[in-house]
């Protein structure tokens, strides 16, 4: 499927290079052969035998039925209880999966959950009246029953109660009660019981019924939900569910309440967290890291706070998010850039020197995360630039293969990965790999900074050979700078957040939209909350369309 919508793209934007072979000498290192693999890319995919699409139309594929993610899942139980955000740079997590159908371990796991979750929350007569916007011992417990079920599970559901609702959860309630004894049991009750349901945990979308063309019109809750999930990863706000209520969340008004809710401190964070799938700044391997808990703390706050400033206080372009040389420091984090005179917790902004430094790929979190203990790991570097930058599909190493920790054939890790790819087979993959990890050299394994590796100099060329952006470059730096200009990193940005507005991966008839959203985006000079706005403001955010994405797709 998104190889077919890589050409698709390609085409539809015209790009003038499709060559796999960048100008001037071939990948460093000795690397030759064919072209590392290329597999399903944006814009400069390259390729030919299919017609450009038709863009005279309204073109998508209906979502597949969503189950919200581990951090999706957080923060909507956290606006379901009305609990508080928690503190910048915490870890937000329930559970975790990858699939929208739940596992058996998440089905058990989750229930377990839910149960301690509403047995807390049952036990804080405060927070019940809260959920239930009503005084049991001033206004009664059949009524506040009732403002409990209308209030709760219209926040959970994310639409209006409707009289099947009422009755099932009511039947909840009272047989919560009779176990217990009193309101808070009957509450805990439906609080368990609506935690667990598909409304709350999947992105559940019908439509009105309403014909638009091959599409139907989804409902004005099901808009908001799917606005908010989008660009905070929670559900409708109060000011949001209102406005849903009144039906009236037409192209201009999903577009200023988008403004709003990207102006919100909180719903920021989201942002970064789909900054952290896509360019794989979470370590994947627990206990593999050579920095402190403080030092990890420190950096990923650190990157938090960049995101923060390069996307809403500061330039706020695709450009500066991969070139800026400036970030957020406190004294552990500054330790690891030896950068002097920051002491103490708090976070300040500082300069760094432009050719050592420059954007979110050349940060510890990063760095660190795509390590492996206590050394450097090319290959992982590579895969984020290659998946998170260009859309390319990296193909897992063969079983044989044997990764670091292991013998080092060298004094560098360079020397080492060298040695081990250097036969035929292994460039086949490995050209684009070694190309693009390679000028990561530079920095250790903590994201520090250095010139040497066991005494021997730092060698950082490399090369990327995919689209407009094939060519050497001399270190991290040039590759970034490289990046930042290039229509097909552009274009794969655009394609990450159009799949994040539809919940799926890319498909061909995405193809235009994605074309002409590039487009814009580079015209306007690459503004990322300006393309955010436009895919809120877009007719597809609007329709569920009637094809079903098949699974072979």
């Amino acid at each position: 499927m998104r190889a077919t919508f890589a050409l698709a793209l390609a085409l539809a934007l015209g790009c003038g290079r499709t060559s796999q072979e960048p100008d001037g000498a071939p990948a460093p290192g000795g690397s030759g052969g064919s072209a590392g693999h290329s597999g399903p890319g944006t814009a400069g995919a390259g390729g030919g035998g299919e017609a450009p699409p038709t863009c005279d139309a309204t073109q998508s594929v209906r979502s597949p039925l969503a189950l919200l993610e581990d951090l999706e899942l957080a923060r909507t139980v956290r606006a379901v209880l009305k609990e508080p955000q928690p503190p910048r740079g915490a870890v937000e997590q329930y559970v975790r999966y990858d699939a929208n159908v739940p596992s058996p371990a998440f089905v058990a796991e989750w229930h377990q959950q839910a149960h301690a979750l509403a047995l807390r929350v049952s036990q804080s007569p405060k927070q019940l009246r809260e959920l239930a916007a009503c005084d049991p011992l001033t206004r009664g417990e059949d009524e506040c029953s009732e403002e409990l079920i209308e209030h709760f599970v219209r926040r959970a559901f994310r639409r209006p109660v409707t009289e099947d609702d009422r009755a099932e959860m009511a039947a909840v309630f009272e047989r919560g009660h009779e176990l217990g004894g009193d309101f808070a049991s009957g509450a805990r009750a439906v609080i368990e019981v609506v935690l667990q349901s598909p409304e709350l945990l999947y992105l559940v979308e019908l439509g009105n019924g309403v014909a638009r063309g091959d599409s139907t019109e989804l409902t004005a809750h099901e808009v908001a939900t799917r606005l908010s999930y989008f660009l905070t990863g929670a559900p409708p706000d109060d000011e949001l569910a209102v406005i849903a209520d009144s039906g009236a969340l037409g192209a201009d008004t999903r577009r200023e309440q988008a403004q709003r809710l990207l102006g919100s401190e909180p719903n920021r964070r989201h942002v970064q967290s789909s900054y952290e799938r896509w360019f794989q700044l979470r370590r994947p391997e627990a206990g593999t890291s050579t920095l402190t808990l403080e030092e990890e703390a420190a950096v990923r706050e650190e990157t938090q706070r960049f995101i923060d400033d390069v996307t809403f206080d500061g330039a706020g372009t695709f450009e500066a998010l991969l070139t800026e040389p400036t970030t957020w420091l406190n004294e552990p984090a500054a330790r690891l850039y030896g950068v002097p005179g920051v002491s103490g917790d708090a976070f300040r902004k500082v300069q760094l020197d432009p050719t050592q430094r420059g954007g979110l790929f050349t940060q510890p979190a990063f760095l660190s995360a795509s390590s492996w203990g206590n050394r450097t790991h090319p290959f992982n570097r590579a895969t984020a630039v290659l998946t998170g930058l260009l859309c390319q599909q990296v193909e897992p190493p063969p079983p044989v293969v044997v990764d670091p920790p292991g013998p080092v054939m060298g004094p560098t890790m360079r020397e080492h990965f060298e040695s081990i790819t250097a036969s035929p087979a292994c460039q086949e993959c490995h050209r684009a790999l070694n190309g693009a990890g390679f000028p990561f050299e530079h920095y250790d394994e903590a994201g520090r900074y250095r010139d040497t590796e066991e005494g021997a100099p730092i060698v950082a060329t490399g090369a990327l050979w995919v689209g407009d952006a094939a060519g050497p470059v001399g270190n991290a730096v040039e590759l970034m700078a490289r990046l930042a200009q290039s229509e097909t990193a552009r274009a794969c940005f655009v394609t990450h957040w159009l799949e994040q507005s539809r919940r799926r991966a890319a498909a061909p008839e995405d193809a235009c939209a994605a074309a002409a959203l590039t487009r814009q985006f580079g015209e306007g000079g690459g503004k990322v909350t300006e393309l955010l706005l436009e895919i809120a403001s877009s007719a597809e955010l609007g329709l569920l369309p009637d094809r079903v994405l098949a699974p072979e797709d």
